[in-house]
């Protein structure tokens, strides 16, 4: 299956170089892509690296998936395992970082920092200590007997 088209679109005005850089993205949104870029860490989420937002620590501005991503259009990922941007999270499209309708993502993503894990039962341990839902589809399943 092909990756969705991703437009960028210069925003020309009086000034130069252009004012603005809307990247569309269907799976994401639209957002000005002056906005990628890295941010302080909040003093709520210690351990982490560093936060990065309109892209990737990896794959710069405008990119939604860093080298070992499996799945188009994510909202975030967190880098764990031994990579030299371990600790890093990544918000696809800035304006996720701030809205109150994508705060759960930022705390699923915490928690993949404190057990630099994925899906497994170190993360929903620290899901749980962060007081989060844990959402049905990453409970942990068991197997019917045969």
């Amino acid at each position: 299956m092909a990756p969705p088209v991703v437009a960028v679109k210069v925003i020309e005005s009086v000034a130069t170089p252009p004012s603005r850089i809307e990247v569309t993205d269907p799976r994401l949104g639209v957002y000005d892509l002056a906005a990628a870029g890295p941010i302080t860490v909040p003093e709520d989420m210690p351990g982490v690296a560093g936060i990065f937002l309109g892209g990737c620590i990896l794959t710069g501005p405008g990119t939604s998936l860093h080298r070992n991503c499996r799945v188009g259009g994510v909202l975030a990922h967190a880098h764990i395992g031994s990579c030299s941007e371990r600790g890093w999270i990544c918000y696809s499209n800035p304006n996720h970082w701030s809205d109150p309708d994508h705060q759960s993502t930022k705390w699923h993503e915490y928690a993949h920092i404190l057990a630099n894990r994925g899906h497994d039962e170190r993360w929903r341990k620290a899901m749980e200590r962060l007081n989060q839902p844990i959402p049905g589809y990453y409970l942990r399943r068991t197997r019917k007997a045969a």
